[in-house]
């Protein structure tokens, strides 16, 4: 289980990812989901917590950058959109 306490004494060993749409598509991938919260922020969104392994920092890069492609074309959908009106 993820504890705050012990991240400035010890090695990370989990990542936290504050992303649902990538937490799915990482424990799809099976990825190990150790632990999940609220979010200290906002507590309406969860954090989840994963273990760190060199498969999942790629595929997490991959997912963010999967995510950001998305966000790009939808804002381009949308100039666009905005535009012809």
């Amino acid at each position: 289980m993820y504890n705050a306490e012990n991240c400035a004494t010890e090695e990370r060993t989990t990542k936290a990812v504050f992303n649902a749409h990538i937490a799915r598509s990482l424990f799809l991938k099976g990825h190990k989901l150790v632990d999940f919260r609220p979010n200290r922020s906002d507590k309406h969104q969860t954090v989840f917590y994963f273990t760190i392994t060199d498969e999942f920092l790629k595929d997490l890069e991959e997912a963010r950058k999967a995510v950001l492609e998305r966000r790009r074309a939808l804002l381009e959908a949308a100039g666009i959109a905005l535009a012809a009106k």
